[in-house]
């Protein structure tokens, strides 16, 4: 349900966005690794931009992109980047970069995807209210615990215990 008010109120964002230095929006989007199933939210994220009326190609927008490769320095190095650019927004995607540019900027509107809810990853103030310039896409990990039950549902193990290893990225924890 939140999906269906954020793409509004981001093109609305966008619109009203117009720096001194460009001729059109600037958008800077972060990657913080390289991944073929993270990509996609980039995609979704240009094809948005597209059905509304934003596009490199119409010359209607333009986006940098940077991926750091899973370096943290990089990530830093990228958030003032498009700082010093004077970008008129900022893309996140994963934990590490939402983060990342939070931490850089308080005035700059950052679009997060692929990334836990602002409490989980500790953005948000005494009152429980994440950074007024945060907005996107999160997600709760639910499907986390949603997962692991159904693997039990699903093996049946024959003895009294079942070990399951998971893969995970620690800093996007």
């Amino acid at each position: 349900m939140v999906k269906k008010y954020i793409l509004p109120l981001f093109v609305v964002l966008l619109s009203a966005c117009g720096s001194n230095q460009h001729d059109m929006p600037t958008v800077g989007f972060v990657d913080a690794f390289e991944d073929a199933t993270i990509s996609r939210a980039r995609d979704g994220f240009t094809d948005a931009l597209k059905k509304n009326g934003f596009s490199e190609d119409q010359k209607t927008v333009k986006i940098i992109y940077r991926n750091a490769q899973g370096d943290i320095p990089t990530l830093t190095q990228i958030a003032n980047y498009f700082i010093s650019e004077k970008t008129d927004l900022i893309a996140t995607s994963t934990t590490l970069s939402t983060i990342s540019v939070v931490q850089k900027t308080k005035t700059i509107p950052i679009f997060m995807m692929v990334s836990p809810t602002p409490a989980l990853m500790k953005l948000v103030d005494n009152s429980g209210n994440p950074p007024a310039n945060l907005f996107g896409v999160e997600e709760d990990l639910a499907y986390i615990d949603t997962s692991f039950s159904l693997i039990l549902k699903l093996i049946k193990p024959k003895g009294k215990k079942l070990i399951v290893g998971m893969i995970y990225n620690q800093s996007e924890s």
